[in-house]
């Protein structure tokens, strides 16, 4: 009789009897107790979404507030840098004027002269407009104020004007540059480098 006709005891054959063996030695699995180990249900889940979306929510809206803080802050620099830069500009200019007979207007919202090289120069407020002659300076100034000074420190209220010498020794420049709805106050002082006196 040959092998593989053979049957044992429980009734297989030599070659499936290994596979008995096996199955003999593997330990068997053990079941999951349902109780202990179990996943989320629904409502945490939920739960944990809303908690979630609270936390982002707010997270959200403080950083929404430091954006529009630095926009803020950036914006309000940079029309302050343009308020400086046109300041230095207009004391500048103001320095190099002829000499004490070339101020052809001096009020309190507008300066005229002629410079060194006969040009005439020309600053004035136009609404919130700062021109110098016809041409755009900066924006958003409000309350440009000049002031006159004569050699005694004493406030001219009228200066003399072009043709004759002017009594004017100081010129006190004040501005205010208005942006997202805040101001900031600019202002300087200039004598004139040909007025002698």
């Amino acid at each position: 009789m040959d092998m593989k006709s053979k049957k044992s005891d429980s009734g297989l054959t030599p070659a499936h009897s290994k596979y008995l063996i096996f199955f003999k030695l593997a330990k068997p699995l053990k079941r999951l107790n349902t109780k202990k180990a179990r996943g989320f249900t629904l409502i945490e889940a939920i739960m944990v979404i809303v908690i979630v979306g609270i936390l982002a929510g707010g997270s959200s809206m403080y950083i929404k507030q430091v954006i529009n803080l630095w926009s803020f802050q950036n914006f309000r620099e940079e029309a302050v840098s343009q308020g400086r830069i046109a300041l230095i500009r207009i004391s500048r200019e103001i320095r190099q004027i002829k000499d004490p007979y070339s101020v052809n207007a001096a009020n309190q919202t507008v300066f005229s002269f002629v410079d060194y090289n006969n040009n005439t120069i020309s600053y004035s407020l136009s609404g919130t407009a700062l021109n110098r002659n016809s041409n755009l300076l900066i924006s958003g100034v409000n309350n440009l104020a000049f002031s006159y000074y004569d050699d005694n420190n004493q406030p001219v209220v009228s200066p003399t004007l072009a043709p004759y010498r002017t009594n004017i020794y100081r010129i006190n420049i004040d501005f205010q540059v208005q942006s997202g709805g805040q101001t900031k106050n600019l202002k300087t002082q200039v004598w004139p480098r040909n007025f002698i006196y």
